[in-house]
Parts: C-alpha cells; sequence; structure tokens
C-alpha cells in the first residue's frame, strides 16, 4: 500500500509565499510571468508576491515584493484565501491578501512580462499557475454570487 509522504518529509523545497489581490476600481491585478527555470511557470499569470524571509511577517512581505517587483505601494487589508500546492520540484504554501492601491501611475514590470487589471468576471480567461487557480475560482465565484 502505498502512502503519501509527511508534508515535513518532502523530497523537494517548501516554500512559505504570499501573494498580492491588488484591487482598484473594481478591478484586480494580473502580472504574466516570463520565461524561467520551471517550464510550467514560464509565462503563467500570478498575482504578485513572493517568498517570506526570515523574520518577516507576512503583510511586510508582500508589502516589500510588491514595492520590488511593480515599484507600487499597497494597503493590506485582510488575508484571503490560503494554498497548498505541490509543484514538481517545490512546494508551496501560498497565503493571499486582498490588498488596495490609490496610485495606479504606470506599473514598473521588474520581473514580469505583461500586466493587467481585468474584473473578477474575467480573470479565468487567463493562463493562471496552478497554485494561484483556487484563488481566482473563488474570486470569481463570489463576484458572480454578488450579481445574482
Amino acid at each position: 500500500m502505498m502512502t503519501k509522504p509527511h508534508p515535513h518529509h518532502r523530497k523537494h523545497p517548501h516554500y512559505a509565499v504570499v501573494a498580492a489581490i491588488i484591487q482598484c476600481g473594481g478591478n484586480i491585478l494580473c502580472v504574466q510571468k516570463g520565461p524561467g527555470k520551471y517550464p510550467y511557470l514560464q509565462y503563467t499569470y500570478e498575482f504578485p508576491g513572493g517568498k517570506i524571509e526570515e523574520g518577516e511577517s507576512p503583510e511586510a512581505a508582500l508589502r516589500r515584493e510588491v514595492r520590488e517587483e511593480l515599484c507600487l505601494d499597497i494597503r493590506v487589508i485582510d488575508a484571503y484565501l490560503a494554498v497548498e500546492h505541490d509543484y514538481p520540484d517545490f512546494s508551496i504554501t501560498l497565503q493571499s491578501y486582498l490588498s488596495t492601491v490609490s496610485d495606479v501611475r504606470p506599473l514598473h514590470l521588474n520581473e514580469h512580462v505583461h500586466a493587467l487589471w481585468l474584473p473578477p468576471a474575467r480573470l479565468a480567461e487567463l493562463n493562471w499557475a496552478a497554485a494561484d487557480l483556487p484563488i481566482v475560482r473563488r474570486l470569481s465565484d463570489a463576484r458572480t454570487a454578488a450579481s445574482k
């Protein structure tokens, strides 16, 4: 009988990461990865964010990552959805946060190749990184339920 290994006994690295669901004017910011180490993540869309550094709170990590990646200062509102996901080469615990931004001046894409603002109902049209999909589904479902 095969048993699944305990999460702490994985053969590949595990990372705690954060993602910002940045809202402005009813739209949500979607950013597209470029070429990278892992083919299955190349050119997929994601919510901006990254790894939490030692001694850093998730909210501080989120503000730092978004500032580094996009030169945006966000306001973190509330935790939204946590996702556990195993990619072929690593696994993550992704904690997403609802966030807002008051100034949407042209973004500086320091780590992404494309960015766009979409209403929640259109998020599913993009090719998302697998770990972000549960967040996309929940945002789309919440918007659909609110409009009924």
